[in-house]
């Protein structure tokens, strides 16, 4: 059995316009205890920078192969590698990065240059997961990995683990635990002094230089867990509430801590199926 999905999509703010299409197809075979995903998409944004007269442009393009295979009648695995490429402006307009000038002798003033990143960024993603069900004790887990680099630099590992546990007929409690650990980008500097780097004012330099001070391309990890109560009502309704811990911390000594967020984060919400 082989199914189909479609997907586009627009989003506008006032400095950035995107456009997003999908195409997603799902292959059930050997008495549909396999399934294979298969999957393309691709997006071109616009960003209005401050210092064009026009917007500059930012395309990107992703593959994805999957399969997901029942092992049991309580146990699956799903195994999926995707890949990305990106190319034209990636940089963030609203990022800056400092460094010390000597405007006259003895006068040092601390510039800020907008970032300069590289035009193209290729991405590899390997996400493995398994389910449990669990009937004796009305429960299932979750547990899933994931591997990501990019030329960037970055390599990436994200752990998430969920325990489904039903309470009665219609209600579902799920505490969950997520870790994430990255390296930094080759380019990342929290400043740029005391280093050979000579930053310049304007559009991005493909040859280079590249630098940047977005803490979310340094060393970090992140930590998020919480519980969430799902609620089975009638005639296809259900509601769900959360609450999460989002932790952020730098791991390479030099960017301060107060750069990274933690937020307590509280969801409510409905879904109605027919």
């Amino acid at each position: 059995v082989l199914f189909r999905s479609v997907g586009v999509g627009n989003s506008r703010e006032s400095d950035y316009v995107s456009n997003g299409w999908s195409l997603n197809t799902v292959s059930d075979f050997n008495q549909k205890n396999t399934t294979l995903l298969l999957g393309v998409a691709g997006t071109e944004d616009k960003i209005r920078v401050f210092y064009q007269p026009t917007r500059a442009r930012k395309h990107a393009n992703d593959l994805i192969a999957g399969v997901t295979q029942l092992l049991s009648p309580q146990t699956s695995v799903t195994a999926n590698l995707s890949w990305g490429r990106q190319t034209g402006y990636l940089a963030d307009p609203y990022k800056v990065v400092e460094k010390g000038v000597e405007v006259i002798p003895g006068v040092v003033l601390p510039l800020t240059y907008a970032e300069n990143r590289p035009g193209e960024r290729d991405k590899w993603t390997l996400f493995v997961s398994t389910n449990r069900a669990f009937p004796g004790a009305r429960a299932a887990a979750e547990a899933s990995y994931r591997f990501y680099h990019d030329t960037y630099g970055t390599n990436a590992h994200t752990i998430d683990t969920a325990w489904f546990q039903r309470v009665g007929e219609k209600l579902i409690f799920r505490p969950g635990f997520r870790f994430y650990d990255q390296t930094a980008a080759s380019f990342y500097r929290y400043r740029l002094d005391g280093t050979n780097l000579v930053p310049t004012v304007g559009a991005p330099r493909p040859q280079g230089p590249f630098y940047s001070s977005d803490y979310r391309l340094s060393a970090m990890q992140t930590f998020t867990y919480g519980a969430k109560l799902i609620w089975h009502g009638p005639a296809g309704l259900e509601f769900d509430a959360a609450f999460e811990r989002y932790d952020m911390r730098g791991t390479d000594r030099i960017t301060p801590q107060s750069a990274y967020a933690r937020a307590n984060i509280t969801t409510l919400g409905v879904k109605y199926a027919w």
